[in-house]
């Protein structure tokens, strides 16, 4: 922003502004990409997994899209859990949810599908973080 100073000796109304744009990283990002809406149904899983509590969540987004099939929309982290008063996680580990999105854009998919896809996911997980479905 222009100094007051700069502002009264020009007699300017409003404050001026100044910034430069790098087009190089702004360009390098590309254009965001158009996608059918689908007209069929999502389905909805959630999976909670036993990881080694130095593991990063983000790690685990990873492995997770990696693995995931055409038909996964999105995947969010919706818990991350550390040993406090409850049970089932030890001090050395912590437990990871993620809430699965799938929705083909041809046809309705079927409980079959959605669980041979998250079947994927899991050992996908397991293969690679060595963790564990919490049940």
């Amino acid at each position: 922003e222009l100094h007051p100073k700069w502002l009264q000796s020009y007699e300017l109304p409003q404050p001026v502004m100044l910034f430069e744009i790098d087009m190089a990283a702004l360009t390098a990002r590309g254009l965001p990409q158009i996608v059918e809406v689908s007209k069929f149904p999502p389905v909805i899983r959630d999976a909670a997994f036993l990881v080694p509590a130095r593991i990063p969540a983000q790690a685990a987004l990873d492995v997770l899209f990696a693995a995931a099939e055409p038909c996964v929309a999105s995947i969010d982290l919706f818990d991350d859990y550390r040993l406090q008063r409850g049970a089932g996680v030890t001090v050395s580990e912590k437990s990871l949810a993620f809430r699965v999105l799938m929705q083909d854009t041809q046809t309705t998919l079927t409980d079959e599908q959605a669980d041979q896809v998250m079947q994927k996911l899991v050992i996908a997980m397991h293969e690679k973080l060595g963790a564990q479905l919490r049940r």
